[in-house]
């Protein structure tokens, strides 16, 4: 019994390290299905999960990517691909390639590699923007105190000092929701940083007043529930209202920067270096 489980686990241990040590390719097809004079269907599998697209050249040697697309979505992260094509001309032939990229979502320690990364590129640019930050929070938390304390005590600051306490938390906070996207997102110095969060504040009101609101108002929320709000502040840290406030004013960023875009760029750039370098630029199968 001894002997059986030994081989049996010796069994497994190979079976899992042949398993990892699998390249990725593709493990069937390709099949061309649903043949017409303007249009056919590429069906294949890869060895994992991953994002594949189909390459197409025609004879005046014009190269292009055809995609899986799901609900005007690139599908991705899958082994199965279906890929439809209706845009060739009759009575042509085309060169075609397969294309894939493996996926790194399930890659152990993947994403603590992308954490160190991003972290040192943004760790430089995020200090005078973060000491600017918690000195305009101090004085506001100082401001809120004062007025609150000296309510408690049967003495009212005025109707001026409450109205500049709550612009001065509002103003800012809008102004912050737009300043951090942007020194993740870009490259630039702080005062244009902060130039383009005026302008964008001023821009989108609505949008910059939501996201102000929610930080305020998650804020207050953890301070009033002191001291279960340290609770609070372990489980969702900075993290949790700033990514509201993110999801509201990215459009805005986006619609102005044209941020998508680049990245799209920048992706593909990528994706075609990759490919040159794995394939020594071959010429599309035929």
């Amino acid at each position: 019994m001894k002997k059986i489980r030994i081989f049996a686990l010796a069994s497994f241990l190979l079976t899992v390290s042949v398993a990892a040590a699998a390249p990725y390719g593709f493990s069937h097809g390709p099949y061309l299905q649903e043949l017409t004079p303007t249009g056919v269907t590429f069906v294949f599998t890869t060895s994992d999960k991953g994002f594949s697209w189909v390459e197409l050249r025609s004879p005046e040697g014009e190269i292009t990517r055809h995609y899986a697309v799901k609900d005007g979505l690139r599908d991705a992260y899958n082994t199965f691909c279906t890929i439809r094509t209706d845009s060739l001309r009759p009575a042509t032939a085309y060169d075609y390639r397969l294309c894939s990229m493996r996926a790194l979502r399930d890659e152990a320690g993947y994403w603590w590699t992308t954490y160190r990364r991003a972290f040192r590129q943004n760790f430089k640019a995020s200090i005078l923007p973060g000491i600017l930050y918690c000195v305009v929070v101090t004085v506001q938390i100082f401001l809120v105190y004062f007025c609150f304390n000296m309510l408690y005590h049967g003495t009212n600051v005025g109707v001026p000092m409450w109205v500049a306490t709550v612009l001065n938390l509002v103003l800012f906070h809008m102004l912050f929701s737009y300043m951090w996207p942007q020194i993740v997102l870009l490259d630039q110095p702080l005062r244009l940083t902060l130039k383009n969060s005026l302008n964008c504040m001023i821009a989108f009101l609505p949008h910059a007043l939501a996201a102000a609101l929610v930080t305020i108002l998650f804020w207050g929320l953890v301070i009033l529930c002191m001291p279960l709000g340290l609770l609070l502040m372990l489980v969702f840290g900075f993290w949790f209202q700033c990514e509201i406030c993110c999801q509201i004013v990215y459009g805005d960023l986006n619609r102005v920067f044209h941020i998508e875009e680049s990245i799209q760029k920048l992706h593909d750039a990528q994706l075609e270096k990759e490919l040159r370098a794995e394939r020594g630029q071959d010429t599309p199968e035929e």
